[in-house]
This record gives C-alpha cells, structure tokens and sequence, in this order.
C-alpha cells in the first residue's frame, strides 16, 4: 500500500449540502466556494485545518481525496460515534462503511490512519472506497441545517500519519490516537471500584449501598490508592420513565431509599472508599420552563429533555454538578446526553438520520459546538479534584475533557453474549486510546448469580490485566471466599495499571481473546465460551 499524505492533496473535491443533496462547490486554491459557501483549507504543521462560511443554512461539507487502490490484503478500520455497540472490527475494503470520527487501513504490515483531531466543532466520518476516501462533515443544528450568518466556523483540523519502521498495527493506532489528542485529561491516580447497577439496578437502596462499600472495603485491604465506590441510578426521588409527567425536579433524592445521603457518604469515606455517583443532567420535567425544554412530545425516552443550547439549562446543569461534588461525591458519572440531546442511541439508525426530532433554541451553532459547551459546563463545575466519567457521551469530544470514558454500551449480569459483544469488542478495538483520549473504561463485571462466576472471572481476569479501569458489580450475599480471593487480585492489579494489554488476535475477531501485556510480554489466552 502506498501511504496518502492528504494534508499535501490539496485541492480535493468538495460539495455542499444545504438539506437538498450535494451541490459541487468550484475550487480555487487553496478554497472551494460556490456563491454562498466558502470552505478554506489551512495547513498548520501537520495539520489541514478547514474553515467553513455559508450565507445560507448548511448540512454538511464532503471531501474527497483519490486515493491509490488498496491492496487485496488490505483491512480498514473505524471508530464509532459514541459508545461502541459490538461493531468495531478490522474488515476488507467494502463500499458504504462508515468510520466515524479516523480511521485505519492496514495490511498488517504497514498501517496508515486518517482522522481528525479531537474536540472539534462539527461531526465527521470517513467513507472509504476502492480508489477514493471521503470526509462528510456533519454542521447540522439538531435535525436541520445549522445558520452560521456572518461567522466562519473553524470546523475540524485533519490529520494522518503511516506507520514507523517496525511499528504494529496497534502501536500505529495508539501513536495516532495521541496525534489526535495531543493534551488529553487523565485521572491523577488509577480509577477503580464498584458500581451499584448490574447487580441491582434502579431497586438499590442506602442499605445496599452500606453492603457494596463492605465488600469493596473488605477485598481492597492494603491497597494505597483507594478505589471508588459508586452509586448508580436509583436514587431519585422518582422512577426516571416518571419524571417528564412531573414538576418535580430529578435531582431530588429518593426520601425512603435513601433517607440519610450525607451519611452514606460518610459511611463511605469511613471505609476508606472514595464516594461516586450517577446523574442525567439533561433529565427534564414540567418543573422547569418551557424555553429550558426540547419541544418534543415526551415518551419513554423523551423525557422533556432539557435543550443544552439555552444558557439556563447550563446553569442548571453546573448547579447540579457542584451540588453533588458539594455533597462529598468525587465521581460523577453522567449519562444519557446523547440520546437526550440527539434523540437517539448511536445502534438504532444510520448516523445521518441519528439527530432526530431536535430543533434547538439557538439555531447559529452546530450540534458539536453545542454539545462542547455542555461538556465544558460539566467539567468546569466538577473541579479538579472531582473524576468525570462520560457515558453515552460522544467520545471524540469527550477526550481532554473527561477523565474517564464508557467504551461501550452496557455488558449484563444476565446475558454472556452481551457482555462479550459490548464489553470485550469494545475493550479490544478502543484500548489503544486507553491514556490517550482518557482512561478507557469498557464497563462493569456484573455478578447476580445468573451467569456462572466462571464466565465472569475471565473477563474480571481481562480487565484487570488489561491495565485500564476495572469496576465490579457484585451482589454482596454471592461473594463467596473464592470469589473474594479472585476480586482481591483483580483489584490489587487495577490499583496501579502498571502496563496495557495489545490484542492479539482482533483481525480475525471481534471478540479478542489472545492479549500481550506491553512492557513485559506475558501472554494471556482468554476463554469467552
């Protein structure tokens, strides 16, 4: 394979889509415009920074590079939009995949990789084809076209690198994914513990809670950096599929399940445990005006989301945050932005009909921009001291914000086959931004008793030695002797993440079950049977 420098390829094709199809924007070095859109292409380094002014309400931007063809033993590989769904994997060139935000061509031997650099102000994916590689870049405002007026958006910056003399397709990855993220946000001792959902879910009480900081405790004796012990959803004062019918506020605690929270936190600390908690800040209801609110007719998703555009909705959001990190909580996981702000899980459509039903208030940004100024709400009432972890959060824009990142979507206490393809596929294809993007969290080992501890002990086992978070959602009265034993080493390893671990096996699977830790070369062989 020859390797494509596109940072020197210019000009390149350029179209403009106003919410009517592609229309050819003439090219004139170094922009392509048209009578009401100008797109300008500036080389910084390393870097093709692209800038975008449009008179008239745009969609999107698309780009194409010709490309030499690739060879029969060439793969391609692409990140997804948010969490991973089981759908990342190295596979031969097909026209129509969609690679959200860089992707990878390699033949194993030699590897180049495309993409663009994080915390950008618009959405992008790459389209490869035989003879040809496409950027489309998304500035929709929510399901429309965005109104830039008189401004000149700075939408992206791309880049691209080839593999250095002797380099794997993994390290290629890892090296570009740094590229990418030259300043990323990582938490200042490793993060690990317990979450309370998996074994649980929304029943869990301040009695559990006293059980699961127990048990942490108990099997973390020793150990200097102590982990997290988390509250997930459940505590509300209200179900969440409630609340949009209500005028109460979802940051009202559950009086009954939790009648003492300051407490539980103190009972936390007094375990030597740090306190975590889960919130939806964009949770909404009848509570709040109807200018903060999405005009949507509510459902069982649609909960009156609250429009993260309004400046009050951020203030709302910041007030929320500082009042847990108030409370004593030093973790805050938020979850559900995505599909709150977009209206959708990233597996249930195609990316381009993703953003559906929104229409937010400020009608001059693009949904990227919008979702940044959330992020950055969040982050800056957070506070240094205080680790933030995104889920269903979009993870581009989470990197150099965010200390730690859900890889992908849920795994299950209840179903082996779900854990593997949400867990392991996304542990395997995304480890290499693991202290490149951020610490990369690829979800809980849940334990109810439903799926043997057998099957869970291997993927503890891979997490641990995987040298990224590890959290555990064990119901307390199940934890045997053994199973302590085996929670004591996992933890103990996940205390330091001293190294990762590179699969081994990811061209030929999904699911990669042969790893190499980086440093010292030990090999591990999993069995995901």
């Amino acid at each position: 394979m020859k390797y494509y420098d596109l940072t020197e390829t210019i000009p390149v094709k350029a179209e403009a889509n106003y919410g009517y199809g592609y229309k050819p924007l003439t090219l004139d070095f170094p922009t392509a415009k048209s009578d009401t859109t100008v797109v300008t292409f500036t080389k910084n380094g390393d870097k093709l920074g692209i800038d975008i002014a449009s008179a008239k309400p745009l969609s999107f931007i698309r780009l194409t590079w010709r490309l030499p063809a690739f060879s029969d033993a060439a793969y391609i590989y692409g990140d997804a939009f948010e969490r991973g769904y089981g759908s990342l994997y190295w596979e031969k060139p097909t026209n129509g995949r969609i690679c959200m935000w860089y992707m990878a061509v390699s033949d194993k031997k030699s590897t180049h990789a495309y993409g663009v650099m994080t915390g950008c102000n618009a959405f992008a994916y790459w389209k490869p084809a035989t003879d040809a590689l496409t950027l489309e870049i998304d500035v929709r405002n929510g399901s429309y076209p965005v109104r830039l007026g008189e401004r000149t958006l700075h939408a992206l910056d791309v880049v691209c690198t080839e593999n250095q003399e002797d380099e794997t397709p993994f390290l290629t990855l890892q090296r570009f994914c740094k590229i990418m993220c030259p300043a990323p946000r990582l938490p200042k001792k490793p993060v690990y513990g317990s979450n309370s959902w998996y074994y649980i879910f929304r029943k869990v009480s301040q009695a559990d809670m006293v059980r699961d900081a127990d048990l942490l405790s108990e099997c973390t004796q020793g150990l200097q950096n102590r982990p997290y012990c988390v509250v997930d959803e459940g505590w509300h004062a209200l179900d969440m599929d409630h609340y949009q019918y209500t005028r109460r506020l979802p940051t009202d605690i559950h009086p009954k399940k939790f009648p003492d929270m300051p407490g539980l936190i103190d009972y936390i600390k007094s375990k030597d445990l740090l306190p975590g908690i889960w919130i939806r800040p964009l949770l909404g209801s009848f509570a709040f005006p109807k200018r903060m609110r999405m005009n949507l007719f509510p459902t069982l998703f649609d909960k009156n989301p609250l429009d993260p555009s309004v400046p009050e909705t951020l203030d709302y959001v910041a007030d929320t945050v500082k009042k847990f990190v108030g409370m004593g909580f030093r973790l805050i996981k938020h979850d559900f932005s995505t599909r709150d702000i977009m209206g959708y899980f990233h597996h249930e459509d195609k990316y381009k009909k993703m953003v559906r039903f929104r229409r937010y208030h400020d009608k001059t940004r693009t949904t990227a921009e919008i979702v940044m100024d959330f992020y950055r709400t969040i982050r800056e009432a957070a506070g240094d001291d205080t680790v933030i972890i995104g889920c269903n959060t979009i993870s581009h824009l989470s990197a150099g914000l965010f200390e730690l990142e859900r890889l992908g979507n849920d795994t299950s206490p209840k179903f082996w086959n779900r854990t593997v393809k949400n867990g392991v596929n996304c542990l395997g294809f995304r480890v290499c931004q693991h202290n490149t993007f951020y610490a990369a969290d690829a979800d809980c080992v849940g334990y109810t008793g439903v799926v043997s501890w057998k099957r869970n002990r291997e993927w503890l086992n891979m997490l641990a030695v995987s040298g990224t978070p590890l959290f555990t959602s064990i119901t307390p009265s199940l934890a045997t002797p053994e199973i302590k034993e085996d929670l004591k080493k996992a933890y103990a390893l996940a205390s330091e993440q001293k190294e990762i671990a590179i699969p081994l096996d990811w061209f030929e699977t999904r699911y990669p079950c042969k790893w190499v830790t980086e440093k010292t070369g030990k090999e591990y062989d999993f069995d995901l049977s």
